[in-house]
């Protein structure tokens, strides 16, 4: 065998154990670029991003959840819902895809649905204020109203300076007429950076609603 011959056997080789080994960590940097482009609002490149992840690992979880996510964001519900079924059918513990099919849900009013996926992410880990927070919210659209108080309080006793859980809790506090409570949550909200001139025409037209 001529030595030009050789080298080229060796440089496939080398070549194969590249794609066969280094795919994880390529799709990996993938994923994280479009991360990274999702936090900048590039949401058409992050898609792209996500989609060459999943080209390289066809049952990468991670990458279908936020994959899921972008495209929940821009409105593209459909194509959302397959990329999460893809996620929890290829990893079913894995949060995100629970909580993003939740979004879903949530954005498009169908609240028992979303319900049902923030439970299933919160089966899986119970420390998520942001879940408890966008369960709360889901069941503040069934009008259940007390189910939503105790989720916002347990999003507030994960952090503590969760402005939106203390502006949402006030607003619970309001439906449920205990309006101390209401007044106490807003004034915290605000302290926190939460909008008060919104929140104030809220809790009017939730009393003059209730």
């Amino acid at each position: 065998m001529s030595y030009p011959a050789l080298l080229l056997i060796l440089a496939c080789g080398l070549l194969l154990t590249a794609i066969a080994c280094g795919s994880p960590s390529l799709a990996e940097s993938h994923l994280n670029e479009g991360k990274r482009l999702q936090d900048e609002g590039r949401l058409d490149q992050a898609i792209e991003e996500y989609s060459a992840a999943i080209l390289l690992d066809p049952e990468y979880a991670e990458a279908y959840a936020q994959r899921c996510d972008a495209h929940t964001v821009m409105g593209r519900y459909r194509k959302a819902l397959r990329d999460c079924d893809a996620a929890i059918r290829y990893d079913p513990v894995l949060t995100e895809g629970h909580e993003n099919r939740g979004n879903i849900y949530f954005e498009r009013g169908r609240f028992k649905e979303a319900v049902a996926n923030y439970d299933a992410t919160i089966e899986i880990s119970s420390d998520l204020a942001t879940t408890y927070y966008n369960r709360g919210v889901a069941y503040a659209g069934l009008s259940q109203h007390d189910a939503a108080l105790a989720d916002y309080t347990d999003a507030i006793r994960l952090d503590g300076e969760y402005a939106d859980a203390f502006a949402a809790r006030a607003l619970a506090y309001a439906w449920l007429r205990m309006d101390t409570e209401a007044s106490e949550d807003a004034r915290r909200a605000v302290e926190l950076g939460f909008e008060q001139e919104f929140l104030d025409r809220s809790l009017r037209n939730v009393r003059s609603a209730r």
